[in-house]
């Protein structure tokens, strides 16, 4: 480690910890939860941008590529381009609605229309989902710090964890929009204005691909045609299911202003999804043999980058990792707290607040034992994702119903599906998200049946 690069990393965290800090801790109770629902458009786009491409995905990203070919990056690109532009054109419906019930949480609005029981069912999902999430943020800065660092990987889990958790109890949403500006402006700068360049003037990029065979960058290393075809279609609907999106929804200003932050930032996530799988590539020949591919993205800053750059790298890609971070602590918070405990009297917000601040240190360190179990990015942004696809029959049925329904078909499609999932992810590994979105589906209609022979017999 150098000297100057340390002083860089070290200035960088200030400023971010600052952000986030500052306005989080100086918030009230909505605030701290929902931003005071008075977040404008480009806001809006610079945190949700900064939330997608966290630390995780990036390195995630480079790591599945150089591992197993372009099948996840592609699936994750196209996949989220489609599904910001659908949120965007639900954003409308979605923040009517929120405004209506006062929702904070997406299993909110499943309790809308199902009742309490599959509010709370939903919000389990939604907590074991995001402490992968959570964990695969943990695990990325934990990598950067034992790479960088040399100390061993569990100290360095420990130190990026028990930091991330303490920023996170006081950044809250609010504190998270404020670092994400500039976690946003920090990425396009390193990554765009300084690392490509650099890397542009160091190879020839053409030629390195060039050595590359089909087999090595195929889409189809990464779960074959099912994947690709299936994960792209289905993988669609994970942003109209992914709490910290709707959160953005709930905290705008207004609905257009949502609508047009998700528009805008599909568009505006694509460089940062091809990026990451560029480098993937590049390093197959300028770094054959890594024993652990989760390490592409450091091995790189340290391969290219010089003193006093390398900081700088180090330093953007640690703070985004916490912004992240903190933006999963949230929605687990929120949900851990307003649909388990089911908390949440804003007339006595101070009281709340300290209520909200002890519950997102409880689930900080419970996403570290999470990263402990499993410290596999690409396996933790998996298993996050198919566990929250199947919330979205029950909610697409919901929106589309335009009216409350009856108990039993939401309990039963999220039970099912979430038991499918978990069945199927050892046997059917990236495919699994499929029987568990049947079941979902199933569910709805054994519901609905269960429900008028009740109506009947009664």
């Amino acid at each position: 480690m150098n000297s100057i690069d340390i002083i860089i990393v070290a200035i960088w965290l200030v400023i971010t910890f600052l952000a986030g800090f500052l306005p989080g801790f100086l918030t009230d109770f909505e605030g701290f939860w929902l931003n005071n629902k008075k977040t404008k458009t480009a806001f809006l786009v610079f945190t949700i941008v900064a939330t997608q491409v966290g630390g995780g995905t990036i390195i995630g990203i480079a790591s599945s590529t150089y591992k197993d070919g372009l099948g996840f990056g592609i699936v994750a690109l196209a996949s989220t381009f489609v599904g910001f532009i659908l949120i965007g054109l639900f954003a409308p419906l979605i923040k009517n609605l929120s405004n209506k019930i006062n929702a904070y949480t997406l299993s909110e609005i499943i309790g809308y229309y199902y009742g309490r029981s599959a509010q709370r069912i939903c919000g389990i999902i939604i907590l074991l989902a995001y402490f992968s999430l959570l964990a695969g943020q943990i695990v990325a800065a934990t990598t950067l710090i034992n790479v960088w660092s040399g100390v061993s990987f569990e100290t360095a889990l420990w130190f990026s964890g028990t930091s991330m958790i303490i920023y996170c109890a006081y950044a809250g949403l609010k504190g998270d929009i404020v670092s994400d500006t500039f976690h946003f402006w920090g990425k396009v700068v390193f990554y765009f204005l300084i690392f490509l360049p650099i890397l542009l003037y160091k190879e020839n990029i053409g030629q390195l691909l060039s050595h590359l065979s089909f087999n090595m960058v195929s889409p189809l290393r990464f779960g074959g045609y099912s994947y690709l075809i299936a994960g792209t279609l289905f993988g669609a609907i994970i942003p109209l299911v992914s709490m910290e999106l709707w959160m953005r929804i709930f905290a705008s200003e207004n609905s257009q202003d949502a609508k047009k932050a998700y528009i805008i930032s599909a568009f505006t996530i694509i460089p940062f999804y091809v990026f990451p799988m560029l480098l993937g590539l590049m390093s197959l020949t300028t770094l054959p043999e890594i024993d652990n591919s989760d390490k592409v993205l450091m091995l790189n800053f340290l391969k290219y980058l010089p003193n006093g750059v390398l900081g700088l790298g180090i330093a953007s890609l640690f703070s985004v990792t916490i912004g992240a971070a903190n933006t999963l602590v949230v929605v687990l918070s929120a949900t851990f707290y307003k649909d388990i405990l089911r908390r949440g009297d804003e007339k006595n917000g101070k009281k709340e607040l300290q209520y909200s601040r002890i519950i997102t240190l409880f689930i900080g360190i419970v996403g570290i034992a999470f990263a402990l179990a499993l410290p596999n990015i690409v396996q933790l942004i998996i298993n996050a994702f198919f566990g929250i696809s199947i919330i979205f029959p029950p909610l697409f049925y919901g929106f589309v119903s335009k009216k409350k329904l009856n108990s039993y078909s939401g309990i039963i499609s999220l039970s099912l599906g979430f038991i499918l999932i978990v069945i199927f992810i050892p046997i059917l590994h990236n495919q699994a998200f499929v029987p568990g979105l049947l079941g979902s589906i199933f569910g709805l209609i054994i519901g609905n049946l269960i429900n008028k022979k009740v109506i009947k017999n009664v």
